[in-house]
């Protein structure tokens, strides 16, 4: 069973299964790369096995010489006299008839040695291995030396339990545990960062912030963009691909958390069009990132340097977006960390340092000439940490 720990380093929790990852003193953090100590109450050495196929103890080649030599002995007895007289009238005999009677003996000696083998109920192969042609289908198995004996008395061996594969890795499993323990780590942080103080906080009662108002036939777009009712509405007919950002009044920032409520639609949406907060704004280099949604089920994270947009994050399907409904979008950045938020849930995070402070806004992107989107959003709030 897999044991867990914490990162010393990040806090993250750490799983270690000495079972199925074998005996380690140390692994990598899969957060931070960090390399971590495992702690001893969590290894364990393997036991070793030992088989008792083929074990031949130095008492019972004992009690093998014991038995040759009482056979032998046996031998001798029954058939000293015959042989002895056989050599007494060996100079009556022919040399033909001393040939065949040393031939019968050798023989009959033969005969009641190897009777003598077969008793002692020890086999051949014991002492020099299976003669078997038979091909052996048993898994192969882990063998430990027997420590020698001090008495006479048989050794004592445990016999190896059955083969069992080692099991494979799900690796898709695996990580797929990652990924949700990092987003439980990077929701606790999200947490934290929406209880930082509020910095802006926008109701849309009127545009004293200088919120974009009024309509606009430019080369892009026909543009609507009205504040009532504590709601900003655009209303966009698209000419050309084209992108739309807005801002308030507000300092400039460099770590922030940033959170609106948004609702798109349109007769004739296409899944590509999506629309949602502005972070890092610098109005003068027209720097900034920008995180966008379809209500549809896509998200993505772009940058823009100035003159190119850039794809950090492309876009990806979710089930966080309710396309009826009003859906709550976050953005959460601290130093180069970037953390996406869908209906109070992370669903992806990105590193970046390329931009290290600026305004929060709004923002849409129409892909297409001759699409009509329209957006109302409410409650923009911006939070930092306290400085």
């Amino acid at each position: 069973m897999a044991e867990s720990f914490e990162c010393p380093k990040c806090g993250a929790p750490m799983h270690y299964n000495s079972q199925e990852q074998g005996y380690k003193e140390t692994m990598a953090c899969p957060y931070c790369g960090e390399s971590v100590i495992i702690p001893a109450d969590l290894r364990k050495q393997p036991e070793p096995q030992v088989d008792n196929r083929g074990s031949f103890t130095q008492s019972d080649m004992s009690n093998l010489i014991d038995l040759e030599r009482e056979a032998v002995s046996v031998y001798s007895s029954s058939y000293q006299a015959p042989v002895a007289a056989a050599v007494g009238r060996a100079a009556g005999w022919s040399i033909g008839g001393c040939v065949v009677i040393s031939l019968v003996t050798t023989a009959v000696a033969g005969i009641i040695i190897f009777i003598v083998f077969i008793s002692l109920g020890v086999g051949f192969s014991q002492m020099f291995g299976s003669t078997s042609n038979t091909a052996d289908t048993s898994a192969p198995a882990v063998i430990a030396p027997v420590a020698s004996q001090p008495t006479d008395e048989p050794a004592t061996v445990v016999p190896t339990s059955a083969f069992t594969p080692t099991p494979e890795v799900d690796l898709t499993a695996t990580a797929q545990a990652q990924n949700e323990a990092t987003r439980t780590v990077q929701s606790s942080l999200a947490v934290q960062q929406a209880n930082w103080p509020v910095v802006l906080q926008e109701k849309f009662a009127n545009a004293s912030r200088h919120w974009s108002v009024g309509v606009d036939n430019n080369e892009f777009a026909v543009e609507d963009k009205s504040i009532a009712g504590n709601k900003y509405t655009w209303k966009f007919t698209s000419k050309k691909g084209m992108d739309s950002i807005d801002y308030p009044d507000m300092p400039v920032q460099k770590d922030v958390y940033v959170s609106v409520d948004m609702q798109m639609t349109s007769p004739n949406q296409n899944a590509e069009d999506q629309a949602g907060i502005v972070f890092r704004y610098t109005v003068k280099t027209s720097t900034l990132y920008f995180f966008k949604v379809n209500p549809s089920g896509t998200y993505s994270l772009s940058m823009y340097d100035g003159s190119t947009w850039n794809d950090l994050i492309p876009t990806r399907e979710t089930d966080q977006l309710d396309p009826k409904q009003v859906n709550h979008l976050a953005v959460s950045m601290q130093g180069s960390q970037i953390l996406l938020i869908i209906n109070n849930k992370v669903v992806d995070s990105f590193e970046d340092s390329q931009l290290t402070s600026g305004v929060a806004g709004l923002g849409l992107n129409l892909t297409a000439p001759g699409e009509d989107a329209t957006l109302v959003f409410t409650n923009f709030y911006v939070r930092a940490p306290k400085k």
